[in-house]
């Protein structure tokens, strides 16, 4: 039997990643999928390790992403005693499709930008040519 699925979709909100108590990182987020009829279906998206932390780094809520995972299926009983049940995509690839804000920029860190600027000399650097 096959568990696949490919959504296509917007992020609801700023995604945030999250540690578990065996160190495992991971991000829980909602895709807004718009059908053909003008509804749109809100699907939970759960991704884990790298996957996750890349999202939460270079995307935000409003982008488009492309997201391949298989379904997972959770029931537990409420604090009221009524049988819940949730259907989930667990994330095994996520593609980053467009931003919905393309001229905003996100932040880029100090150190981040000290590390660019020292590779772009050290690349300078290489390809000058001696002095004699």
């Amino acid at each position: 039997m096959l568990n696949n699925t490919t959504l296509i979709g917007r992020i609801t909100k700023d995604p945030q990643l999250f540690e578990s108590a065996n160190g495992t990182r991971f991000v829980k987020f909602t895709v807004a999928c718009n059908r053909v009829n003008n509804e749109t279906d809100y699907i939970p998206v759960t991704a884990f390790g790298i996957i996750a932390e890349n999202l939460c780094k270079y995307k935000g809520k409003g982008d488009l992403i492309s997201v391949e995972g298989r379904l997972k299926s959770s029931s537990w009983t409420d604090t009221s005693g009524n049988n819940r049940f949730s259907l989930d995509v667990i994330a095994s690839n996520i593609q980053y499709l467009d931003s919905r804000n393309k001229t905003a920029a996100r932040p880029v860190s100090q150190e981040k930008a000290a590390n660019r600027n020292t590779r772009a000399r050290a690349a300078y650097v290489q390809a000058a040519p001696a002095k004699r």
